[in-house]
């Protein structure tokens, strides 16, 4: 299990470790650049390498600060 801070907005639980159906799915691919070489995703969902993930979760943490400030980004 992971051992989140007390402070953190978020933190990650590997499925494996969930004993039902959590009703969640998967809204990307991640670690791109490690999958094996004999596979590829056939679905639709965007790819992140480390890098990119990076940038996303920083955008992500900067979006939802702005929410929380009312701000809508609009200018």
């Amino acid at each position: 299990m992971p051992d989140p801070e007390s402070d953190a907005e978020w933190f990650e639980i590997a499925a494996g470790l969930l004993e039902d159906d959590p009703q969640l799915r998967p809204d990307k691919h991640i670690f791109v650049e490690l999958r094996a070489p004999w596979f590829e995703p056939t679905d639709e969902l965007p790819h992140f390498d480390k890098p990119a993930l990076v940038r996303h979760r920083i955008a992500e943490v900067k979006r939802a600060a702005a929410s929380r400030r009312g701000e809508t980004g609009d200018g």
